[in-house]
Formats: C-alpha cells, structure tokens, sequence
C-alpha cells in the first residue's frame, strides 16, 4: 500500500514592493501597524520572526526605497519585528490601563 508523506511546507514572507502600490509604500515604512487587528498583528510578529530565523544573509533579497537607495531584507524584518512588538506593547498597555479603569470603578 503507498502512502503519502504528508508535507508542510514553508510560505515565504512577502517583502513589500514600493513599486507595486502606495499599500505597499506604506507597508515599507511599517505604517500598516496600526490599522491591523489583534490577531493580524500577532500572525505579522510570528511571521516576521520565522523569516528572521530562516533568512540567509549571503544570499538575501534587497527591498528598493527611493532611487539609489536600498535596504536589506534582513535589515527591513529586522525593523520589522521591532516595530510590531512596540504596537503590541503599546496595545497591552492601552488594554492594562482600560482594565484598571474598569476595575476602580
């Protein structure tokens, strides 16, 4: 009898493309954050860590910002995640602060 192996396999995080769309522009310059809901924004934190750890900085893509400029991808997730953990923070924060409001009233 054969069986299948069964395989899952890794989807690539999409970097943005300037160049595609003024989303994309925004999502470059990480302005996309805020608008996310709770769960998008903890799929981007995950996501943007896996890339980090399964990114080869010999051979990675280079992510175009202006003419003549550029920027590494491992550089661009890198910033990344360190603006997604500070939206997350600021959001526990905001829902730590509403809890202790409600719990005085």
């Amino acid at each position: 009898m054969n069986q299948k192996k069964l395989h899952i396999s890794r989807v690539r995080y999409r970097l943005p493309d300037v160049t595609y769309s003024i989303q994309e522009f925004a999502r470059l310059h990480h302005k996309d954050l805020p608008g996310m809901n709770d769960f998008v924004l903890t799929q981007e934190l995950y996501k943007t860590k896996e890339e980090l750890m399964n990114i080869d900085v010999n051979n990675q893509p280079w992510l175009f910002v202006a003419p003549g400029i550029s920027v590494s991808a491992f550089d661009w997730l890198s910033e990344r995640l360190s603006r997604v953990q500070a939206e997350d923070r600021k959001r526990r924060s905001a829902f730590t602060q509403i809890r202790k409001f409600v719990s005085s009233l």
